[in-house]
């Protein structure tokens, strides 16, 4: 993985979001509206720096390493917990070379669950579609879950252990909160479609309803998130089949 170095006296004085902006702005402003327009400036700046700095490769590979290193922290504390000097500590970085990086700590999370929630929602899309009776259906989503989860380990652990209410709860910025949940939404629907299914054609019994049926599967595939980790004993592959068949055959409806 590519080591962040923290940036220079330079950078630093740069990107500082106290009294940011040059060190003549600093001493010569000295009424509060002025400070404020400095700081607004060394933001600006700063922000042109990140554009600009995106077609560098050292720096994409540096941002993917600070990427990484946040969701670690993000599945360990939660993302409610993690501060962004958190996240600047586990890095052996100072806030103002996080900055450099990422303006905040919702733009670290949105880059965290882009990629992994798109990929997922998309397989778990092509499942749905498949012309294969419920009970299989059901057995692909849940295996195909499981490998999406080790293959963005962490990254899809940190989405997937939020329910509704945790991710309206989240002090993060109303777009990233809002495509979240957007996503979550989505997820659920195909989920509950597949159980839906299966209720209807026979193949599925319960007493449950299907959005209790739905959420209840849901969690427990989360719920991994505790004890799962690529490269153990079980592989996604082993736990999403040994899954499925304590899914599959709690809902097959018994016959007579």
């Amino acid at each position: 993985m590519p080591r962040i170095t923290a940036l220079t006296e330079t950078d630093i004085m740069t990107v500082a979001r106290t009294g940011s902006g040059t060190k003549s702005a600093t001493r010569k402003d000295s009424s509060g509206d002025r400070r404020r327009r400095s700081s607004g400036d060394g933001e600006s700046a700063i922000a042109d720096r990140r554009a600009r700095a995106q077609k560098n490769d050292e720096y994409r590979q540096r941002r993917t390493a600070l990427v990484h290193i946040a969701a670690e922290l993000f599945h360990a504390k939660g993302l409610g917990e993690t501060s962004l000097a958190d996240i600047a500590v586990a890095a052996e970085l100072d806030r103002a070379t996080v900055y450099y990086y990422f303006a905040s700590k919702d733009e670290i999370l949105a880059e965290v669950l882009r990629d992994a929630l798109t990929q997922s929602l998309k397989e778990i899309t092509r499942i749905s579609r498949a012309r294969v009776p419920p009970d299989e259906k059901l057995r692909r989503l849940v295996v195909a879950s499981m490998r999406v989860y080790d293959r963005h380990y962490p990254y899809m652990y940190v989405f997937a252990r939020l329910d509704m209410e945790q991710l309206n709860r989240l002090p993060i910025a109303p777009e990233v909160k809002s495509w979240l949940v957007e996503e979550s939404y989505k997820t659920t629907l195909i989920w509950h479609k597949v159980i839906r299914d299966g209720i209807k054609s026979g193949l599925f019994e319960t007493t449950l309803p299907p959005t209790v049926a739905t959420t209840t599967l849901l969690g427990a595939l989360a719920w991994s998130h505790s004890w799962y980790k690529p490269g153990g004993d079980l592989s996604a592959e082993a736990v999403g089949h040994g899954l499925a068949d304590l899914f599959i055959d709690g809902l097959r409806r018994r016959r007579e």
